[in-house]
């Protein structure tokens, strides 16, 4: 097979980037509605709960180009969200959809960057996969308003097609953990309080089901380039691939807490249906859609594009295969971490953090985090009782969960209790909960606040095989040893 038929062999049917737009679109309006709206004014508006020159000197810098850097106001916040959510709502539906992906991109690229410093790998995700897709004919089919005459430029798409195989590839590369070989990783994500759904609390404790989806997300992510690049005309590697995406992204979406990782993931498995799935369900091709492997534009423009093109190409590769080295099984090889030293010092730096130069792929990986719980803001009153702060509900000698955050609080605060906060190397997170509490508190007086306490309820799988009788440690840490945090000093 020529090389050229075989990479247009490769590239997606057009019904299929309809429903890839489609879901890209819900997947971004997710992440603006349910994860961030209630969130505007902590971390947009006029007084974020991390001021911006702190957030700047947390993110080195790379916090400083986002527009809220520049702009501090509440009604700017929601102004900038609603534009947004337009935007998204465009895209979703298939109007002008070039320029709304576009839109997209920059809306979310602005609202991620004003938080460099924590930024989620379900934030990045999208931004990987919107970026790519910028470039391809979203509207060819299943849209409100089609293009005339669609042409998907087959370089385009299969640098999208790589950054995918690469996400999944290393992900799996990553894995190498005990609880990963042994069978128990998705028991152990379950487990986790604040992360797991109620549904996904049911199923931690269902030996089939937990075994079966550790192993066989082991395995297809490991093999996820051969499923995407064997010949096409085997019908079963897709087949697996299709299911295997949006089986995997729908449990985990009704099981775990991931803002919208599992809605992107679902729109990378509709990216790669067949189009005899679309002719089995009589849906046809109303605009068919040209595939070319040239370059668009001529002279200089085709020159540039080519340029961008292949640079992308190198860093992204190059990014993924300096991740290996750090964080696969590799690492645990003194002799040939020796020799790949040197070659590590070539890596690029980015200029930005929310770019293609992000390549980190690292989800519950080696094993899941070992550091579980919940944090807790509470009171000790004057009748020497105790009360979480917020419900004002009693704090009783058996923990129990009583106040949960929304919005992106939530996620701040769930990666920050999975970390040592008696580590120093942890100090970002040690400086949000300084300002969280300071926001939560408000204004209350000196001698109040002697008698709130940070308390982080904590357990620890120490041994990833069992589970058994794991106790729930209170580490109570006065409100008051936040406060006095020093900042960070600027680079």
């Amino acid at each position: 097979m020529p090389i050229t038929t075989y990479l247009k062999s490769l590239m997606p049917d057009g019904r299929s980037l309809g429903l890839f737009r489609i879901l890209l679109g819900i997947s971004f309006l997710y992440s603006l509605v349910i994860v961030k709206w209630s969130s505007i004014p902590d971390f947009w508006g006029s007084h974020p709960i991390l001021p911006p020159d702190v957030m700047g000197n947390l993110s080195h810098g790379y916090s400083g180009i986002s527009v809220f850097s520049f702009i501090h106001s509440d009604g700017f916040a929601y102004l900038f969200f609603s534009l947004a959510i337009l935007s998204a709502l465009f895209l979703t539906i298939g109007y002008y959809s070039t320029i709304s992906a576009w839109l997209c991109l920059f809306f979310h690229w602005n609202i991620v960057q004003a938080y460099a410093a924590f930024s989620f790998g379900f934030d990045l995700f999208l931004f990987q996969i919107l970026f790519w897709s910028c470039f391809l004919p979203l509207d060819s089919e299943l849209a409100i308003r089609r293009v005339a005459k669609p042409i998907l430029w087959g370089w385009f798409a299969l640098v999208l097609i790589l950054q995918i195989t690469w996400i999944y590839f290393n992900t799996g590369l990553a894995k190498y953990g005990e609880s990963w070989m042994g069978g128990y990783a998705v028991r152990n994500m379950l487990l986790d309080y604040w992360g797991s759904t109620d549904f996904g609390k049911s199923l931690s404790g269902n030996k089939v089901f937990y075994v079966t989806t550790t192993y066989l997300s082991l395995f297809v992510e490991r093999f996820f380039p051969l499923l995407v690049f064997l010949k096409p005309s085997y019908k079963w590697p897709r087949l697996v691939l299709v299911l295997f995406l949006f089986l995997f992204h729908l449990s985990i979406m009704l099981s775990y807490h991931v803002g919208n990782f599992s809605l992107t993931g679902i729109a990378v498995a509709a990216f790669f249906i067949p189009g005899e799935w679309w002719d089995k369900l009589k849906i046809g091709l109303k605009n068919p859609m040209e595939i070319s492997m040239n370059w668009p534009y001529d002279g200089w423009k085709k020159n540039a594009i080519k340029v961008f093109v292949i640079f992308a190409t190198f860093i992204i590769c190059q990014k993924n295969i300096f991740f290996i080295l750090k964080y696969s099984s590799l690492k645990n090889n003194p002799k040939f971490q020796a020799k790949v030293q040197g070659l590590l010092k070539l890596d690029l730096p980015s200029p930005l953090h929310v770019s293609f130069f992000w390549q980190y792929w690292k989800m519950f990986a080696p094993n899941p985090p070992v550091r579980c719980g919940w944090i807790a803001l509470e009171e000790l009153r004057n009748d020497e009782t105790v009360v979480e702060f917020f419900s004002k509900k009693a704090v009783v000698e058996k923990p129990a969960m009583l106040w949960k955050p929304g919005g992106l609080e939530y996620y701040f605060l769930m990666y920050a209790r999975t970390f040592d906060l008696n580590d120093p190397r942890e100090i970002k997170f040690k400086i949000f909960l300084k300002y969280w509490v300071k926001s939560k508190l408000g204004n209350l007086p000196q001698k109040e606040l002697r008698n709130i306490f940070l308390t982080n309820y904590l357990f620890i799988i120490a041994d990833q095989k069992s589970i058994a009788n794991i106790p729930i440690k209170r580490q109570i840490i006065s409100v008051e040893t936040f406060l006095k945090l020093e900042d960070p000093k600027k680079n």
